[in-house]
């Protein structure tokens, strides 16, 4: 869908934990959502129903910078 981002990434199989660095660097060109013509993006990472890493909102803005990296564990299943 137009304005969200694409994550590439290789994954072990499953019904295994894992351990993954989730670099989070920027984003560019996202649709403007507030009346001003910019928005106040911010980035969620979910795996399923878990919220891995949410953040900060960059205000006033269409190609925020994070540069942010979390480290996240997580279970891999077929559920």
């Amino acid at each position: 869908a137009p304005g969200l981002g694409l994550v590439e990434s290789s994954l072990p199989p499953l019904n295994e934990r894992v351990k993954r660095m989730i670099e989070i660097i920027c984003c560019r060109d996202l649709l403007a959502s507030d009346s001003n013509g910019l928005s106040d993006p911010y980035v969620k990472i979910s795996l399923g129903k878990n919220e891995l890493h949410r953040t900060d909102h960059v205000r006033k803005t269409l190609n925020p910078t994070f540069n942010e990296a979390t480290k996240s564990r997580f279970n891999l299943n077929c559920d």
